[in-house]
């Protein structure tokens, strides 16, 4: 394996290559989709490229309001199969993946100082395959923590309810809080049919509408650990 480093717009990112077999399926391209464990959502872009037998990977999320490009300190290409793993916010993160029906299908496991944080399905399609995109958002509902309408709207005004009860800035609360309620009524949560990508993307919009990337929205009775 082998490691080169580019720098661009400042920042600086690692490639590693890795050398797979020559039956590897051809897996290169970019690919989107999500990461979604309980109480965790997050978009993924996986860009793939393959000169003879060596892999390059790059890799960005966004997750609510935190996004950004990610380190590859891992890196396996092996016939239908991908391993990557890369870090967010000090936490080990490690995505498998196979290749299933043009869709790249698998588990992502988020640790920290040994302990598991989260793990749960992750799923890419091919940013260029709007049929395959559909049916991976169809796998993705399948796998997380289903919510319905009348979940959605409870966790959605729960959610403006604190923001207006606790945050530091009253004006900036009620214009967060009027932006949310106006995208709900026109639809945009609808989609949404898991609990944590409900949490990341209302999180998400109160966090743009403050200007406030510390607002976060979680999902649970309870307090969980932030991967």
């Amino acid at each position: 394996m082998t490691r080169t480093q580019k720098t661009a717009l400042g920042i600086a990112t690692l490639v590693f290559i890795s050398f797979a077999s020559a039956n590897a399926q051809d897996l290169a391209g970019r690919w989107s989709g999500r990461m979604e464990p309980k109480n965790l959502s997050a978009e993924l872009e996986v860009d793939l490229a393959r000169t003879g037998t060596s892999w390059s990977a790059g890799i960005t999320f966004r997750a609510g309001p935190d996004g950004g490009v990610l380190p590859i300190e891992e890196l396996r290409v092996e016939g239908d199969g991908v391993f990557v793993r890369t870090r967010i916010e000090g936490a080990d993160v490690s995505l498998q993946l196979s290749l299933d029906d043009a869709l790249l299908l698998g588990s992502v496991r988020v640790t920290e100082g040994g302990r598991v944080l989260a793990e749960g399905p992750v799923g890419l399609a091919r940013v260029s395959d709007a049929k395959a995109k559909e049916r991976l958002r169809r796998w993705l509902d399948g796998q997380g923590s289903p919510i319905d309408a009348a979940q959605r709207g409870l966790v959605i005004e729960r959610a403006v309810e604190l923001m207006l009860a606790n945050y530091a800035f009253a004006d900036r609360a009620a214009q967060a809080a009027a932006d949310v309620r106006e995208r709900a009524k026109r639809g945009e949560y609808d989609s949404a049919a898991t609990a944590a990508r409900l949490a990341e993307l209302v999180g998400r919009h109160l966090a743009e509408a403050t200007s406030d990337r510390h607002v976060q929205v979680k999902f649970g009775a309870t307090r969980t650990p932030d991967p």
